[in-house]
Formats: structure tokens, sequence, C-alpha cells
């Protein structure tokens, strides 16, 4: 699961808008775009290891929810920026303390 999370995270540096200078900088519309693509990311990647499409939009949905749950605003903002800005590490470093809580998603 861990990978799936991270693989469609990363996925989404690709395809979201122009980078800032800052996390302040990122806008709503930029933080929605992102949470889009770690599910698109999710299924993307589900879908390549086999998974069946029902039970995988499932999974991809809660994982985000939990994100949600567990993600403050600011912290949307600073991995959306760090996807932006092609710096996986700090990304993952935010992402990485709420995987456990994701694991619990089936």
């Amino acid at each position: 699961m861990r990978s799936i999370v991270l693989t469609g995270a990363m996925l989404l540096a690709a395809c979201t808008s122009t980078p800032h200078i800052s996390p302040n900088q990122v806008t709503a519309s930029e933080v929605a775009t992102y949470k889009n693509g770690v599910e698109m990311g999710c299924r993307e990647q589900g879908k390549s290891l086999g998974h069946p499409a029902g039970p995988l939009a499932v999974l991809c949905k809660c994982v985000v929810d939990t994100l949600n749950a567990r993600l403050t605003a600011e912290e949307w903002r600073r991995v959306t920026f760090y996807a932006q800005n092609k710096r996986g590490r700090e990304e993952a470093e935010i992402l990485e303390p709420h995987l456990l809580a994701v694991r619990q998603c089936k």
C-alpha cells in the first residue's frame, strides 16, 4: 500500500501547475488537484498491479479520505508545493507518518 500511495502522490508532480516559491502561495485549487492526483495515481498503480476496478476505487477513496482526516491544510499546501517542485523526499516525509493509518483502508 505504501508504494501505491507514494507513487500516486509522486505521479502528480508532473501535472500540477507552475511551481511556487513557498507553500503559502499554493492555492486551494492546486491542493484539490493534488488530492485528485493521489486518488488517480492510486487507481492507476493498482490497475497496473491487476487489482479489480471496483474494490480499487473504494480503496483509493479511503486513502484520500484518511489523509484528509489526518493532514492539516498547511501540510496539504506543503505536500503540494513539494510535488510541484519535484522534491519527492520532502513530499514523502509529510505523508510517511500517515501511511500506517492508510494501510487500514481495504
